[in-house]
């Protein structure tokens, strides 16, 4: 398995999502941090099987929270870009790509 690379602002991104969700309450923020855990293993395991939104990234969510991880495989790593809210504009992490690459 390739080894996960998160950049720095997909893990502000994650960093802001727990905040808000540990306002509502320390359970629901733990939920949260599984939910994401699991998403980053299936990608590590899987990383082609889910579906491209842009050239090479590919994006990944699960229910019952509205965050979508972003990434592109390259030969040695899986790249995050970023952790981000369903509706938030695309621009979002878009620019992250054309800035790494």
């Amino acid at each position: 398995m390739k080894p996960i690379k998160i950049n720095s602002l997909a893990s502000k991104d994650y960093a802001e999502a727990l905040l808000y969700y540990n306002n509502e309450s320390p359970e629901k923020a733990q939920s949260f941090i599984d939910n994401i855990d699991s998403l980053l293993q299936a990608i590590q395991q899987h990383p082609r099987l889910f579906n491209r939104v842009r050239g090479n990234v590919r994006r990944y969510f699960k229910k019952p929270f509205p965050y979508a991880i972003y990434y592109y495989e390259e030969q040695e790593s899986i790249n995050i870009v970023a952790i981000t809210h369903m509706r938030r504009d695309s621009s979002h992490w878009m620019d992250r790509i054309t800035k790494q690459k």
